[in-house]
């Protein structure tokens, strides 16, 4: 069972190494951000930012916006394995309660 756990300063470089990977890249809406310019990001964000884990595993990040929109991004290891869903109803309830 997935579960998500708030993402720390620690988780910066996890959200970094997914979000240049090259798959995410394509699905993505804007090019990947250099890493001065996504720690600059990570450091001002008032987004709510999730790490997915399975057990002990880290298998992905879920990021809600300000404007509603939600970014998902599975860990390669884990890609294909029907995590995507799951990651997006473990944000559902964490959504409500932020309104």
């Amino acid at each position: 069972m997935i579960s998500l756990r708030p993402a720390a300063l620690d988780d910066a470089f996890y959200f970094f190494t997914l979000r240049i990977d090259p798959i995410a890249s394509l699905m993505s809406r804007r090019r990947a951000p250099t890493w001065e310019e996504h720690i600059a990001w990570w450091e001002r964000t008032t987004d709510l930012c999730y790490i997915a884990m399975l057990n002990d595993a880290r298998v992905g990040t879920i990021r809600l916006s300000n404007d509603g929109a939600v970014s998902i991004i599975v860990d390669p290891l884990y890609r294909g394995l029907g995590y995507g869903p799951a990651m997006l109803k473990a944000l559902e309830p964490l959504a409500k309660e932020a309104g």
